[in-house]
């Protein structure tokens, strides 16, 4: 049941960072409401016909205006359509919601068997062959129905006729078929698909930043999360990148350098030798940055404080494929983020006989793979797109895994690489503008992103 719950708010999750983004996308939201009413009407026929009497049941959100878009349709195809609203709708926050229900309206002298009631209750609900509700959807904060919906759903759950619920059922009952849009909500929904959502719903917006972790500027220590870093540079602007995103994004950086003469640059916390594996085990997440593959000890240790725990979230780029024998060996950062050059990794997949995508289902990694056209794929086979000629640039990927790492410390692994390909965007047009680094624009970019 505790899976069930988590799968559906993961649903629900992807469902309201779509929404964010579509609007993000300029996407007409109006005609993708007309064409979910075209689609599900479609299917309804398909599934129960033309000459039943389908009631839908509305609240005053974006499932409701749904609803109002299929019984649109239903009606102008002659069909018999009640539809109850629950709640006044001038109460609606949606405008689109309003319009449609104001074109509902003005279809009724020209259908008779169109029927139209709002401000209802439970018991204004009469039963007919199909009912189909559409009352709260993605949209719903918590899983706690108001009374008013509660009981319209316990009265419509007694009813004799099939019980359609429209994207996501309300909680609280077991409809007897659930049509989502674009994806199935649960498990045994049948989908519909939306052409005009198919584009923007492969890109990175504003919608994944708005479910990050809420970072605080002034709280308790390691409130944030704590990063380790761990290196072999001779840089010290290496240093820097990171201890910048760690900063906009208040967490506490640690760092193991393999290189003891920058062990004496002051204003960074760095780790001896006796205290590596503590600080490793007691990090939330791991980035490991510039390694001298030639080096026998740097391999070996990365390779046993990997092995102290391999449920640590962990932050690479595509030297680690030279770092680690093969891609069997990948396997040790399972849940964390690869950043790979399609360029440099194209000949090893051929070599190994793997795509892009199963690679990152084999390893159970999230991965990101750079070119003209950047790849991001998720351990469980769900993909992005990202139009970014930058991030091919080692320079780019590097400070793309700094806002990675940091955002990691409190966040899901596809949900950081998502965000942080957008915000890379975000933070770079804002760096163009002040001067400021890419990292030290990292909190503006989130807050511009989540102020949408």
């Amino acid at each position: 049941m505790v899976g069930d719950f988590f799968n559906m708010n993961l649903r629900v999750q992807k469902a309201l960072i779509n929404d964010i983004n579509f609007r993000f996308f300029g996407v007409d939201l109006k005609k993708l409401y007309y064409s979910s009413g075209t689609l599900i009407s479609n299917k309804l026929i398909e599934l129960f016909g033309e000459k039943n009497t389908y009631s839908l049941v509305c609240g005053l959100g974006g499932n409701a205006a749904d609803g109002l878009a299929v019984a649109i349709e239903l009606a102008k195809r002659k069909i018999p359509v009640n539809v109850y609203i629950v709640g006044r709708v001038s109460y609606s926050p949606s405008t689109i919601f309003k319009d449609l229900f104001s074109e509902l309206e003005e279809l009724k002298p020209f259908y008779k068997n169109l029927h139209i009631k709002q401000e209802c209750y439970a018991e204004d609900i009469q039963q007919t062959d199909i009912t189909i509700e559409c009352l709260v959807g993605t949209g719903l904060d918590g899983l706690k129905l108001n009374k008013r919906f509660h009981d319209c759903i316990s009265r419509i759950s007694h009813f004799k006729s099939k019980l359609i619920a429209i994207d996501i059922p309300a909680p609280s009952y077991n409809p007897d078929l659930v049509i989502s849009l674009n994806y199935p909500k649960i498990d045994t929904a049948i989908t519909v698909e939306i052409p005009e959502t198919k584009d923007a719903s492969y890109l990175c917006g504003p919608g994944e930043v708005k479910f990050l972790f809420n970072s605080k500027q002034k709280t308790h220590k390691t409130k944030n999360g704590k990063i380790l870093y761990i290196s072999s540079t001779e840089r010290k602007d290496e240093f820097d990148g990171i201890f910048n995103a760690a900063k906009n994004y208040s967490c506490d950086l640690s760092i193991y350098n393999f290189n003891t003469s920058l062990k004496s640059l002051k204003g960074f916390d760095f780790v001896d030798d006796m205290d590596i594996e503590r600080y490793y085990l007691e990090s939330d997440a791991i980035i490991i940055g510039s390694i001298d593959e030639n080096s026998l000890i740097n391999k070996n240790l990365v390779k046993h404080l990997v092995n102290l725990d391999k449920g640590k979230k962990i932050v690479t780029m595509w030297h680690t494929v030279e770092l680690l024998n093969s891609f069997k060996d990948m396997e040790m950062l399972r849940d964390g983020i690869l950043i790979l050059n399609r360029s440099t990794i194209d000949s090893a997949l051929k070599d190994y006989g793997v795509s892009e995508r199963s690679l990152s289902q084999v390893t159970q990694t999230n991965i990101f793979f750079g070119g003209f056209q950047n790849t991001l794929y998720s351990k469980d086979g769900d993909s992005k797109l990202n139009i970014n000629p930058k991030l091919t640039k080692e320079d780019s990927a590097k400070i793309l895994a700094n806002i990675c790492a940091v955002l990691l410390t409190k966040n899901d692994a596809w949900l950081t690489l998502r965000s942080s390909v957008f915000l890379f965007e975000v933070a770079s047009k804002l760096a163009l503008e002040n001067k400021n680094s890419v990292e030290e624009n990292l909190r503006d970019a989130i807050n511009l992103c989540k102020e949408f």
